[in-house]
């Protein structure tokens, strides 16, 4: 077994010589499922179908949902006793990843860019990427920041989760939506301490709500990557905004929706994209 730090498939000598002698798998940080030892949730949701759901209150605290976002999964991360102590782990850990792991798969010829570029991406998560938006902000060329996306991506920062159409129309968006590949690190990028966020003020509820989302998908997306049979996942969105904040599909065409939502309570209206055909 080997592990690294980026995907193996953007070191071409690597590539080159493990050509079809190796079985490739993201070892993502810990889900909330492996954390509590408790069964997968999109294993029932297909095996069980409506079955799962529950008309019972939830037992989990928005208290415990802001904890449990700003934490993240990272074993080192968790293993801090103190917010102040993450947050310098999540500093190096981003800094490390930068100056190390994305020079080893390239020579920048903008170094000093970089993290301005994951700076804006991490701003942006859980949101419809929009390369051309983060290259005007920042006065770079859009060639830059594409190619910096795509480093990275390779060394497990962010994520980007395509777009998912049963059959392609002309109401279907192609537009991915951007990931920071763990929570505790979107919120440490945002500066959206635990403190902060619990303190439910107007200005951090919409980012609150991104980190939400955020923690979810990558809950949902870490499960995807053990589970067997499953095609493809991705985001559904129209031209006229409509949206499905993930959809993942398994190989026999069954199909589960989610709708993501913040807040405590959630009106009909919120659920009216996964009614439609």
């Amino acid at each position: 077994m080997l592990t690294g730090s980026s995907r193996c498939n953007t070191l071409p000598r690597a590539a080159e010589a493990l050509t079809g002698r190796l079985h490739r798998m993201a070892v993502l940080p810990l889900a909330q499922s492996e954390l509590c030892a408790s069964p997968s949730l999109l294993e029932q949701l297909f095996e069980q179908g409506p079955d799962v759901v529950t008309s019972s209150l939830s037992a989990t605290t928005r208290q415990q949902y802001v904890h449990r976002i700003t934490v993240g999964g990272f074993p080192d991360a968790l293993a801090r006793s103190s917010a102040a102590r993450r947050s310098r782990w999540f500093d190096d850990y981003v800094q490390a990843s930068l100056a190390k792991d994305v020079a080893d798969l390239k020579r920048l010829c903008q170094a000093q860019a970089l993290p301005s570029v994951l700076k804006a991406l991490g701003g942006n998560t859980g949101q419809v990427l929009n390369r051309r938006r983060v290259a005007q902000s920042l006065s770079l060329k859009h060639d830059l920041v594409t190619e910096y996306t795509r480093l990275l991506e390779a060394v497990f920062l962010i994520r980007i989760v395509p777009a998912w159409s049963k059959t392609i129309t002309p109401r279907s968006a192609a537009n991915p939506k951007v990931h920071v590949v763990d929570s505790g690190v979107a919120a440490r990028l945002l500066r959206m301490s635990e403190v902060k966020l619990r303190a439910a003020d107007a200005t951090v509820l919409t980012e609150f709500g991104h980190l939400a989302e955020t923690f979810v998908v990558g809950e949902v997306l870490k499960e995807v990557s053990w589970l067997d049979g499953i095609s493809s996942a991705g985001h559904w969105r129209t031209y006229d905004a409509e949206e499905v904040d993930l959809v993942v599909e398994r190989d026999d065409g069954m199909v589960i929706a989610m709708e993501i939502k913040a807040g405590t309570h959630a009106s009909k209206s919120a659920f009216q994209s996964l009614a439609r055909p």
